[in-house]
């Protein structure tokens, strides 16, 4: 009995605001937390050090993704956007005006792009087409529209119109040739 006085009288002397709240730690947790903490700072450092690196590669991609797109407008570079040698532009902007004189008007349009970089952009594909018919763009060209190593100049702009124009043709081309619906 004597026994469950003290355990009553204990129960009772209990304040409840002065009783601990939530989960209580021991040393050693609190020891292991402070480890932790140290090599969260060093991970997180690591981290950031990563992350920059990352950022500053991702600008330099970015910065070379940006020179090919503008080397594929040009009649200086070939489809691959390596720079051709004196005699092949020679013979490449020989071939853009033999085509211009032939075809007077056909590349004409305001949509953005200079005649030349549209004689570039088809000769190109047309380029893709004959040298690498397996890759996605020449895939999908010819799966959807017919086109292939044979195909024209002619022909290509045609599909060009029909897939909207320069613009739209080059916004899927600059997204890596997607299926075409």
């Amino acid at each position: 009995m004597k026994l469950l006085n003290i355990l009553d009288t204990i129960i009772k002397e209990q304040d409840a605001e002065k009783a601990a709240s939530g989960p209580q730690k021991c040393g050693i947790t609190t020891g292991l937390d402070k480890a932790n903490s140290a090599a969260d700072k060093a991970a997180n450092k690591e981290n950031k050090a990563w992350d920059k690196e990352v950022a500053k590669q991702n600008k330099i991609d970015a910065k070379d993704e940006a020179k090919k797109g503008k080397n594929f407008l040009s009649l200086n570079y070939d489809r691959n956007s390596d720079p051709l040698d004196k005699q092949s532009r020679r013979t490449y902007y020989a071939q853009y005006q033999k085509f211009i004189t032939d075809n007077s008007g056909l590349l004409n349009g305001g949509d953005g792009f200079t005649t030349d970089q549209k004689y570039a952009i088809v000769s190109k594909i047309q380029s893709f087409l004959k040298g690498a018919p397996q890759i996605s763009y020449s895939n999908r060209l010819n799966m959807k529209y017919g086109l292939n190593g044979q195909s024209t100049l002619n022909d290509i702009i045609g599909v060009v119109n029909q897939m909207g124009g320069f613009v739209l043709f080059m916004n899927w081309f600059n997204s890596g040739g997607p299926e075409i619906k």
